[in-house]
């Protein structure tokens, strides 16, 4: 990599100039925090459970403002975009988990966001109806308290995926994930009405979380378990 870097160097003042950028930089270049998401993000897409799925990861470098972790599709793949870089969202989603049980809920919040490129695999149905309801939601309002609870089933389907994954992952870090998400759907800079899930988080905290070969297997047995789904979409946890 060094070598490829340097033979695309023109000429030696660039080079000089590189090394003096690097040279002025000193101390503050030390203290720079190191973005742990990325690595995390990757390791848990290199994963064998997850290959089958149409994924790519994109890392922005530039500083970012909003959602750390989200999901796009294009032309039928999944695009996984993380935005993390110096981006204020993404320390503070980092601390509302206990400092030990911060990697796992990184991969937690991952698998969330590849329950989303799972769906389309698994219920294109869904999601193409969900796509076509929120174009047709721009020009009709009265369609928005549809799409908020279309958008809160697969919310929920995602959050439940990746407490599964978490809970098969590290038993013993897993209460404290299952706290960072509590607090994670109570906060408003994370969530509005459409990602609020609290009624299905207390339902796994007291009636527990059920197995399946894989997490989103976990996640419709458990979800098929604690219906009547729908009453997720419009009532709230009495926490």
């Amino acid at each position: 990599m060094l070598y490829l870097f340097l033979n695309r160097l023109k000429s030696l003042p660039l080079v000089a100039l590189a090394l003096a950028a690097l040279l002025t930089c000193g101390a503050a270049c030390a203290r720079a925090p190191v973005d742990p998401w990325p690595t995390v993000v990757r390791g848990v897409v290199a994963r064998a459970e997850f290959q089958a799925l149409p994924l790519s990861v994109e890392v922005s470098a530039k500083a970012q403002q909003g959602s750390p972790l989200s999901m796009e599709w294009r032309e039928g793949r999944c695009v996984l975009l993380v935005r993390t870089h110096r981006n204020p969202q993404a320390q503070a989603l980092l601390e509302l988990a206990a400092p030990s049980a911060r990697t796992l809920f990184m991969q937690a919040v991952a698998v969330h966001e590849l329950a989303h490129c799972y769906r389309t695999q698994d219920k294109p149905e869904l999601l193409a109806a969900l796509f076509s309801l929120a174009e047709r939601a721009e020009r009709q309002s009265d369609l928005t308290p549809q799409l908020e609870q279309d958008i809160r089933r697969e919310e929920t389907f995602a959050d439940v995926a990746a407490l599964a994954w978490a809970e098969r992952e590290d038993e013993a870090r897993y209460p404290d994930v299952l706290s960072a998400f509590e607090r994670l759907r109570e906060d408003p800079r994370f969530t509005g009405p459409r990602h609020d899930t609290r009624l299905a988080l207390a339902r796994i905290r007291r009636f527990g979380m059920l197995y399946g070969e894989t997490a989103f297997d976990a996640a419709d047995t458990t979800l098929a378990a604690l219906r009547p789904a729908r009453t997720w979409s419009t009532r709230r946890s009495g926490r």
